[in-house]
């Protein structure tokens, strides 16, 4: 299951039409009043009409929010291009690429895969890549789950990055709602919320929580034991 999609689905797109909400809200009164005050600056000097001047200000509530939605796309643009640089001056390891294991998975050798990606943990314990794409090889193709689940808890131990962190952290979230654990999967989604508050994910994770929590509390203290 893709877990970033099942977050970021109806929430992403609720998410997109508030923070549009917000930069009309906070950005189109500004444009308005320099509209408005621009035109009515250029009449006085007689360098437009009164005719173009009632244009501008009967057209400036249009114009005031496509600047601001402008805006808006403009800062999202380099908020992407911050994060773009971020991670490519910052989290150098996330580039790495494992080529060989990669065929062997096209070619459907899951299990020559597997021992590959467990050879190269051996060599070099401190792979927190590898061992990240292992886990996740071993909760997808490889059918293993409780395998993926050591193996994400031991990048847990090994002092993750930022978005080591995340992947290790979704991966978790994955296998226990795909398990059936609803306990640890509370505490994985809490761990996330903590982890990351200010980012859309971590949003998402705490949405997701309640949303649990509201779900067993309208199935009333037998849920747990009638299963999830």
């Amino acid at each position: 299951m893709d877990l970033q999609k099942h977050w970021r689905g109806s929430n992403a797109d609720a998410a997109e039409r508030r923070e549009r909400i917000v930069a009309l809200l906070r950005f189109a009164p500004i444009f308005l009043i320099m509209i408005v005050a621009a035109s009515w600056l250029l009449y006085v000097m007689d360098l437009i009409g009164r005719t173009a001047f009632t244009i501008a200000v009967l057209l400036s509530p249009i114009i005031s929010a496509a600047l601001s939605l402008g805006l808006l796309g403009l800062l999202d643009g380099v908020a992407s291009g911050v994060a773009s640089l971020v991670h490519a001056g910052g989290n150098i390891a996330a580039t790495k690429q494992y080529s060989a294991q990669d065929a062997l998975v096209m070619q459907g050798r899951i299990a020559d895969a597997i021992s590959s990606y467990r050879e190269l943990v051996a060599r070099d314990p401190a792979d927190l890549d590898a061992r990240l794409h292992l886990a996740a090889l071993l909760a997808g193709a490889g059918n293993d789950l409780e395998a993926a689940e050591r193996a994400y808890l031991e990048v847990r131990e090994l002092a993750p990055r930022p978005h080591q962190t995340a992947i290790l952290s979704n991966g978790l979230i994955d296998l226990y709602r795909t398990m059936g654990r609803r306990d640890d999967l509370r505490l994985e989604l809490g761990r996330f919320a903590r982890r990351f508050p200010g980012s859309r994910e971590g949003k998402a994770a705490a949405e997701y929580l309640a949303r649990l929590d509201a779900d067993d509390s309208a199935q009333g203290p037998f849920s747990s034991a009638e299963g999830p």
